[in-house]
């Protein structure tokens, strides 16, 4: 093994803190994802919740063009699928950076 030069961290310990570093910026992104995501849906809901309540004057709105959007997005028992598979691969790239996390935190300490 060579010589390490004095205030540097051995080679080993080195790559587990890059991983380490690494599993915390990447999980630190995935909760701003999952934020910004959530967010643009209750941002998406809104002109939706205000197209329920308008009216045509002179029709008694047998056909409603938003009526199918409302009922996908605004109904909590008919989720979108969609929604369910975006934020369960973001919860899925989550539980991978903690792992990462939790295994270099293990070789930082074993080491």
């Amino acid at each position: 093994m060579a010589p390490v030069a004095a205030g540097h961290p051995p080679p080993e310990k080195s790559a587990d803190l890059t991983w380490l570093i690494g599993g915390i910026i990447g999980l630190f992104i995935s909760i701003i994802w999952y934020r910004l995501t959530t967010m643009g849906w209750q941002a998406e809901k809104i002109p939706l919740r205000y197209a329920k309540t308008f009216r045509w004057a002179n029709f008694d709105n047998l056909i409603d063009q938003f009526e199918l959007s409302i009922e996908n997005t605004l109904d909590p028992a008919r989720k979108d699928s969609f929604e369910r598979w975006a934020l369960g691969l973001i919860w899925l790239f989550g539980i991978a950076y903690l792992l990462i996390i939790a295994s270099s935190v293990y070789f930082l300490i074993r080491n």
